[in-house]
């Protein structure tokens, strides 16, 4: 069974931070994550680009969970992972049934991070598909993790029958002393 495609990433991500007033207060950041600042962007179907303030926390050592904030609301990965190719860190962040998107989708942020001794820079591409089912959801992402559905969004190709490219993000904070 081919999978539904969500078609419009910005209803997705409009269902998300449209939810923020209705919510309860957000969790306060784990010890010793790093906590950036940025925001995710995102085209409308009428064309106008948008732009939503978001906060990113990072676990420190990759020990614990990656959270994306805004406003009063939260969302907690599924999973993450780091690969490195030519030395640069891609990461990738699985995000299962955000609030207000049909059920059955998953949203993948995928990008580079950049890691000195006064600054993180993390930003990169966002990509969602919503699936027919819970059960071929659930296949791509139960053992290892988020290793199989990684796979699935790197090796579709681009005939707009898998995933969709949805908008894009950028976070960034000082860290060290200059913190």
């Amino acid at each position: 069974m081919k999978p539904r495609i969500f078609k419009s990433f910005a209803f997705a991500v409009i269902a998300f931070f449209a939810v923020a007033g209705s919510q309860a207060m957000a969790t306060p950041p784990a010890e010793g994550s790093v906590v950036a600042q940025g925001g995710v962007f995102y085209k409308m179907p009428s064309g106008e680009m948008v732009l939503r303030d978001a906060t990113l926390e990072v676990p420190a050592r990759g020990e614990g969970k990656v959270v994306l904030r805004s406003g009063l609301i939260e969302m907690t990965a599924h999973g993450f992972k780091t690969v490195h190719s030519h030395g640069r860190a891609i990461f990738y962040v699985v995000f299962l049934d955000p609030p207000g998107a049909p059920e059955n989708t998953a949203v993948v942020y995928r990008g580079s991070y950049l890691r000195g001794s006064n600054a993180a820079n993390f930003w990169g591409d966002v990509f969602i598909q919503t699936f027919s089912t819970s059960a071929e959801l659930s296949a791509l992402t139960k053992n290892p993790g988020v290793d199989v559905l990684v796979s699935d969004l790197e090796s579709s190709n681009d005939d707009g029958k898998d995933w969709k490219h949805g908008g894009g993000f950028w976070f960034n904070t000082k860290i060290g002393e200059a913190n």
